[in-house]
């Protein structure tokens, strides 16, 4: 499964969920509503301009502007809620209605608060007028809307483009099926950008990961990404598998400031920063140089989504809160970094820690208080934060990446 492909079609099909959830309340009863009100701008004008033209020397202004008025009793909420709930809205209608919640945008509006019922609103709007006006009197308003344009007062010219628009064969945009889909490109790629970190995007999980904090070590780190996710395994000197990736992680002493990279099986090494876009990766960045690292291998196959959206449910432990962890439960053996441990005993009652064969650490003890101190040269091997093949990055590769798939050692100028 690749990862990035089936996080966007997740995504995206979660804003589509919520875009399917249409919701439109009209409850000023007898009223228009604002929204009404800031849809129709100045529409009202115009209808007014119409019937006197239509109605000169027939009828008094009094008449004139009572027709107006009873043309905007229609736009009352109580007469769109009943026209709402009979409504069946076409394909057009329902993308329409979605794009405006989607883009909290409608015709020359754009605001946080504007959603779906303007959208509503628009379709009401465009049905009310086509009833109550034959079709001879919409090419006179189109008329005269076209004039308007015209003009010099631009205070009119939302209103006609608006309507003209919304009395046109494309009466919600010539290009909406597009727009839409531009729209909804650009909240995936949003969405995907705020919910990954360069944690998530290396291990492929819908997620971000943080180091521990500062008073945390780099083992504990490391600990708590074992812990946390089963199918990341440190690679230490073992190959690694046809059905692993590499991913290298780096941490500062303070753990202040983190990076995971991620190889691909083409050896292109990728990165995310934060909630920016995936890029190849450039090099570590001047907090990052010359710190300590980890190489993993992980599992391509492995649960990507469905994650706690809180943070990581276990907190690793370092080597001696391990092997005191390990006392206290009255337990010989214990796994730490990908290795096994056991504890032993000798003769006069020295306590220590062997591992394949060999002394590991020493345990002093009291019998109450225990410190382990790593034998000398063993930290390497207790730790396992990375083998014998140091990782070499060039141009966005990695460039020796046949090394850690035979665990040969051979010049650094033999490139895959």
């Amino acid at each position: 499964m690749d990862f990035e492909i089936a996080l966007r079609d997740k995504i995206r099909n979660e804003i589509m969920d919520s875009l399917n959830s249409i919701y439109c309340n009209f409850q000023e009863g007898n009223r228009i509503s604002s929204q009404t009100m800031k849809l129709m701008q100045y529409f009202r004008d115009i209808i007014d301009r119409y019937h006197f033209i239509k109605y000169e020397g027939q009828k008094t202004e009094k008449e004139i502007l009572q027709i107006t008025d009873e043309f905007e009793n229609l736009l009352t909420d109580e007469n769109l809620s009943k026209m709402y709930e009979r409504a069946n809205f076409t394909e057009q209608e329902l993308l329409y209605i979605k794009y405006v919640k989607l883009t909290h945008e409608c015709r020359n509006y754009k605001n946080f608060n504007i959603g779906e019922k303007y959208a509503i609103i628009d379709i009401l709007l465009r049905k009310i007028i086509l009833k109550a006006f034959e079709q001879q009197d919409i090419e006179q308003i189109v008329k005269i809307m076209e004039e308007q344009l015209t003009q010099e007062d631009t205070k009119m010219q939302p209103t006609c483009n608006h309507f003209l628009e919304l009395l046109s064969d494309k009466p919600y945009g010539e290009h909406l099926s597009q727009d839409f889909e531009q729209e909804i490109e650009k909240l995936v790629d949003r969405y995907f950008n705020d919910r990954i970190n360069c944690g998530g995007y290396a291990l492929k999980i819908d997620r971000c990961i943080f180091p521990l904090g500062r008073k945390k070590s780099f083992s504990q780190s490391v600990s708590t990404i074992l812990d946390n996710y089963p199918f990341v395994q440190l690679l230490g000197d073992r190959k690694l598998a046809d059905d692993e990736y590499l991913v290298i992680y780096r941490a500062n002493k303070e753990n202040t400031g983190h990076h995971f990279i991620r190889v691909d099986d083409d050896g292109v090494v990728r990165e995310k920063d934060g909630n920016r876009a995936p890029k190849i990766f450039e090099g570590w960045s001047e907090n990052l140089e010359n710190c300590q690292e980890a190489i993993f291998a992980v599992k391509k196959e492995h649960q990507m989504f469905n994650y706690d959206e809180l943070e990581q449910k276990k907190e690793g432990l370092n080597f001696n809160d391990t092997v005191v962890q390990t006392i206290e439960n009255k337990s010989n053996n214990f796994f730490y970094h990908g290795h096994e441990f056991s504890l032993k005993k000798s003769s006069n009652e020295e306590v220590y820690v062997t591992s394949n064969g060999s002394i590991v650490a020493n345990i002093l003890t009291d019998g109450e208080e225990h410190l382990v101190e790593i034998a000398e040269g063993k930290e390497k091997y207790v730790e396992n934060f990375s083998g014998s093949i140091t990782p070499i990055i060039e141009n966005g590769h990695l460039v020796n990446r046949s090394q850690f798939i035979s665990q040969k050692n051979f010049d650094n100028d033999e490139r895959q």
